[in-house]
């Protein structure tokens, strides 16, 4: 059944809760804030500003100018952190299209009974890709109207604390409310219900914890879903270096599938081992079943002088909703960055299927970082599919003491649900930074974007940005 987010203005109100506790007469962060303003000058030159096909491209010149605050708190008891800019953009040929963007993210967290019962609430606003099958800006400058703004609150009491010298708990309920600006995209409400027990004996050979996790989606509009997991965990050495896997319990899910809602009830287990040969090294590999059947998971970490690896795999039950509830909790400072959406999220089911792979390089003064990544989403319900693969590369020269230079470049095919919807694209970037005193910094960026597809009636299109900016912190 639907859910409405009619009351989430008065939601604001529990936001509110912990700031209060926090500012009080009795407030453990008196003394502790710093509050930083800035402002961002920077005036782009843009040969393609409304993403058009070839041949119909629009050239503009555009100035931005973005008055920022960024406030932190720490204290005995709690902490908070705020960070709101106000994204001005201005266009010298296409006026008209002249707007404001907010960006706003804010967090606090506070210990009604210390060492015991707590609270947590964040709240932000951004901007959405509405849909990835028509034309996919990359940051506010671009005009389009598949953009929308997305407001996201929540709160999460909990309770963590020890019991005896040998074991901690943590029981948390968190719920969260996304909303859309514009009616395409429904509004979420995600709550979840969270409990763990552990063992907390430090150089023990046996580790053991029992986990209960209960995420329900609720969107504006269609069918709720809900994915319900208890197991114990348990971690096992054999010897310094070798360690035992496994895992056992139970789990209940409830979603749509065809005209049904289809619920899922089976035993999980799993097996596998760890090896650890160093400090900082490690690889776990797990083999067992879920209630969609036969799955694997894969944890890798190497450290040494100069290189750092990181590898994963796993499968999870998920749907649109979780993608974009998680997306929107991030912190997302960078406004050259719009989280991606979907044109219709829906409570379908899909397996998902995530393998990450990254390493970083340090050269002295040269840094070099390089990701694969690939996904594989399979619905439940239409029986369809979607692959999203890439790779990204990334450089960073600090050639002077207050100079960096940086090269980068992403390449992403996807692979989206229906006959005319694959897409290539291709980002290039090439920056200059500059200390240019204490309180100034300047930067000169170059970005190239690209954009194929199989589908004629969706446009394909090339764009260049050449961007110089200053910051100015006060």
């Amino acid at each position: 059944m639907g859910h409405s987010l009619s009351n989430y203005r008065r939601f604001w109100y529990y936001l509110a809760l912990p700031l209060l506790f926090l500012i009080s007469e009795r407030a453990p962060l008196a003394g502790s804030w710093s509050i930083v303003p800035s402002v961002y000058v920077a005036g782009s030159s843009n040969d393609n500003v409304f993403l058009a096909p070839l041949g119909d491209e629009q050239n503009d010149n555009i100035l931005q100018l973005n008055p920022t605050i960024s406030i932190n708190a720490e204290g005995r008891r709690g902490n908070a952190s705020l960070y709101y800019e106000m994204q001005n953009i201005f266009y010298a040929k296409n006026t008209k299209f002249n707007d404001t963007f907010h960006i706003l993210n804010g967090r606090a967290n506070a210990a009604l009974v210390p060492e015991l019962f707590f609270i947590e609430t964040t709240f932000g606003r951004a901007q959405q890709i509405i849909s990835r099958n028509t034309v996919y800006p990359l940051d506010n400058i671009s005009i389009t109207t598949n953009r929308t703004n997305v407001d996201v609150v929540s709160v999460s009491p909990y309770i963590k604390t020890n019991i005896g010298n040998k074991l901690t708990t943590e029981i948390r309920y968190a719920s969260a409310w996304t909303r859309y600006e514009q009616g395409v995209l429904t509004d979420i409400r995600n709550q979840t219900v969270y409990a763990d027990l552990r063992n907390d004996l430090t150089g023990s050979r046996g580790q053991w914890a029992i986990i209960y996790n209960n995420r329900k989606y609720e969107p504006g509009f269609g069918q709720s879903t809900n994915y319900a997991r208890v197991y114990i965990d348990i971690d096992f050495s054999v010897t310094g270096k070798l360690g035992l896997l496994a895992s056992v319990g139970y789990e209940n899910n409830r979603y749509d599938q065809a005209t049904i809602t289809r619920s899922e009830k089976s035993s999980t287990w799993d097996a596998g081992l760890r090896w650890s040969p160093g400090r900082n090294n490690s690889i776990s590999v797990r083999v067992g079943e879920r209630v969609f059947g036969k799955t694997s998971s894969l944890n890798f970490s190497y450290l040494t002088q100069r290189w750092t690896w990181g590898a994963g795999y796993n499968e999870e039950y998920r749907n649109n909703l979780a993608v974009l509830v998680g997306n929107q909790q991030r912190d997302n400072a960078d406004i050259n960055i719009i989280l991606p959406g979907d044109a219709t999220p829906t409570t379908e089911t899909y397996l998902s299927r995530r393998f990450d792979l990254s390493a970083r390089r340090s050269y002295g003064k040269i840094d070099l970082n390089f990701s694969i990544y690939d996904r594989k989403r399979e619905f439940q319900q239409s029986g369809q599919r979607e692959d999203i693969s890439g790779g990204e590369v990334k450089l960073d020269w600090q050639f002077q003491k207050r100079s960096k230079f940086s090269l980068g470049f992403n390449k992403q095919k996807q692979k989206l649900r229906g006959v005319f919807n694959n897409y290539n694209l291709i980002i290039g970037t090439i920056g200059l930074a500059r200390k240019i005193s204490r309180h100034a910094d300047a930067k000169l960026d170059f970005r190239y974007y690209q954009r194929d597809s199989n589908n004629s009636a969706q446009s394909d299109y090339k764009q260049k940005q050449v961007t110089l900016g200053l910051t100015v912190v006060f």
